[in-house]
């Protein structure tokens, strides 16, 4: 049963584990999902709604299908934060250097999207 990782603050999954982890980084917490496999993280932008966990399960997200620049992005930042140890309970500063990705990211797309449009 896939287990979804996800930022308490806004609910989004930064991680989908095949197992249940017995420990997460601070301000993240953990949901049961039957929708979602490892690795769609990185193809999907998920977030599950506050308060929508029961019993550990995730009754209530969205998912939109991120296109391939953002794809191929979110899969190096996995691998590089794989690569240094990112993500590793207690490590200090974890969050906030996902919040800087993940803002870069957004810049990113709004400039893809005003290239093409």
């Amino acid at each position: 049963m896939p287990y979804l990782e996800y930022r308490e603050a806004d609910g989004i999954v930064e991680v989908i584990h095949e197992v249940e982890p017995t420990e997460v980084g601070e301000g993240r917490a953990v949901a049961e999902s039957d929708y979602f496999s490892p690795g769609q993280e990185i193809e999907y932008r998920i977030k599950v709604y506050q308060g929508a966990v029961k019993d550990g399960k995730a009754t209530s997200f969205a998912a939109v299908r991120q296109g391939p620049p953002q794809q191929e992005i979110m899969g190096r930042i996995q691998q590089m934060e794989r690569a240094q140890g990112i993500g590793q309970p207690g490590q200090k500063g974890i969050s906030q250097r996902l919040d800087n990705l993940e803002q870069r990211l957004e810049s990113l797309e709004q400039r893809l999207e005003s290239l093409e449009g």
